[in-house]
């Protein structure tokens, strides 16, 4: 069996998991109240509603840099020698210098 037949059979498995949980499982009645986000009771209007998503940018950009250190360390693991070892000093010197030089407020 080769990877691209393994690929289809996954996905008709998950296509079809997920048609028959969506035919058979219970269905949910949205009605004002369900629909109306939650303030704590506060009946504000929706252009009031702001979401600062400043403060989470920073975890963003640590999340996105340990994915890139992750792959290339991934990658660098196939190859012989010291360079595995480079590359994830480096990776190490890295974080470090984001989570003591990035928390500096």
């Amino acid at each position: 069996m080769n990877i691209i037949s393994a690929i289809v059979i996954a996905l008709l498995i998950v296509l079809s998991i997920f048609f028959i949980g969506r035919k058979f499982s219970q269905k949910q009645k949205y009605d004002k109240e369900k629909l109306s986000p939650y303030a704590c009771g506060e009946d504000l209007p929706a252009e009031e509603v702001r979401i600062n998503l400043e403060k989470f940018l920073i975890f963003a950009l640590y999340f996105l840099i340990f994915d890139v250190i992750t792959y290339i360390i991934a990658v660098s693991f196939f190859e012989r020698g010291i360079l595995p070892a480079i590359y994830s000093i480096i990776a190490l010197a890295s974080v470090l210098v984001l989570i003591f030089g990035g928390w500096h407020k």
